[in-house]
C-alpha cells in the first residue's frame, strides 16, 4: 500500500521541446533503474504520454510521436507524462506512480504528482523532477499574485464611489424629491456595482489571457519575435489606461475637493 505522496501545484511555466525532453530523459532513467531493482512484472513500470492539441487529443507510447504532434500544433491545451505500473494501474493505492500535468487551459490541473510505497524513491524522484522544472519558471506570477485581484478590487470600489458623487450631483438637481442627493448617489452606485460585477470578471479574463499560468512556447523564432511585439504594444496600452485612469481619479477628486 501507499505510504507517501508529494504533490504540487505548477505555477507559472514557460513550457518548450528542451524542458519536455530533459523530464522526459530523467524519467526514463528512473524507470529503468526502478525496473533492473524489481522483479515482480506487476511493479515494472512504464510511461506514456497524453497531449491535447487543436480541440483533439492523443495518448502515445513514443515521446517522439508526441513531440512531433506538440511541433505541428497550432494551439497546444494539455501536456501530460504518465509513469505507472500494473499495480498502480489496477488500483491507485499499491505500486509507484508519477503524473507530471502542464495545463494551459484549467490553472488548477497542471500538478507534479509522485506515489509510492517506498518513501526514499518518492522523495529523491520528487526533488529530481521538481529540480528541472523550476529552472522553468517565467515571471506571471508577479501579475497573477493574490494581490492583483485584490489590487484590482479595491481600485474599481474607489472609483465607483467618486463616479457615484459626481453622478449623484450632476443628477440631483434634476429631481423633485426630498434629499435628491443621497437617493441619486445611492443610484448611480447600485449601477455601477451591477456594471462591475461583470466587468470584474472581464479584467480577471485578460489577465489570465495576457500572463497565463502555463505557455506552450512558440517553436519558430519568427512567431516569437512577433508575440513579443505584440506582448510589448499590449503592455503600452494597459499601462496607458492604468495612467488614464489615474488621472481621472485625481480630476474628480479635485473637483470634489473645491
Amino acid at each position: 500500500m501507499k505510504s507517501t505522496l508529494r504533490d504540487e501545484n505548477l505555477r507559472n511555466l514557460s513550457i518548450s521541446e528542451k524542458m519536455l525532453n530533459e523530464i522526459n530523459f530523467l524519467l526514463l532513467n528512473i524507470i529503468n533503474t526502478e525496473n533492473n531493482l524489481q522483479t515482480d512484472q506487476n511493479g515494472k513500470l512504464w510511461i506514456n504520454y497524453i497531449i491535447r492539441y487543436d480541440k483533439k487529443g492523443r495518448s502515445l507510447l513514443e515521446f517522439k510521436e508526441a513531440t512531433d504532434c506538440y511541433k505541428n500544433a497550432r494551439k497546444i491545451e494539455r501536456f501530460l507524462f504518465s509513469v505507472q505500473c500494473l499495480q498502480s494501474y489496477r488500483d491507485k493505492m499499491f505500486g509507484k506512480s508519477i503524473e507530471i500535468r502542464f495545463d494551459a487551459i484549467d490553472t488548477n490541473n497542471s500538478r507534479l504528482i509522485v506515489q509510492g510505497d517506498d518513501n526514499a524513491w518518492v522523495e529523491s524522484t520528487y526533488a529530481s523532477l521538481a529540480e528541472i522544472i523550476k529552472k522553468y519558471k517565467n515571471f506571471n506570477g508577479i501579475i497573477r499574485s493574490f494581490a492583483t485581484p485584490f489590487l484590482i478590487q479595491i481600485l474599481g470600489v474607489f472609483i465607483g464611489v467618486l463616479l457615484s458623487i459626481k453622478g449623484a450631483q450632476l443628477l440631483a438637481p434634476k429631481l423633485q424629491i426630498e434629499y435628491p442627493f443621497p437617493f441619486a448617489f445611492l443610484f448611480v452606485f447600485l449601477l455601477f456595482s451591477n456594471i462591475w460585477t461583470y466587468l470584474y470578471a472581464g479584467i480577471i479574463q485578460g489577465i489570465n489571457f495576457l500572463w497565463p499560468n502555463i505557455i506552450f512556447k512558440e517553436k519558430t523564432r519568427a512567431f516569437m519575435v512577433i508575440k513579443w511585439i505584440i506582448n510589448v504594444i499590449l503592455s503600452a496600452i494597459f499601462l496607458a489606461g492604468v495612467k488614464s485612469v489615474f488621472s481621472f481619479m485625481y480630476s474628480v477628486l479635485s473637483g470634489i475637493l473645491k
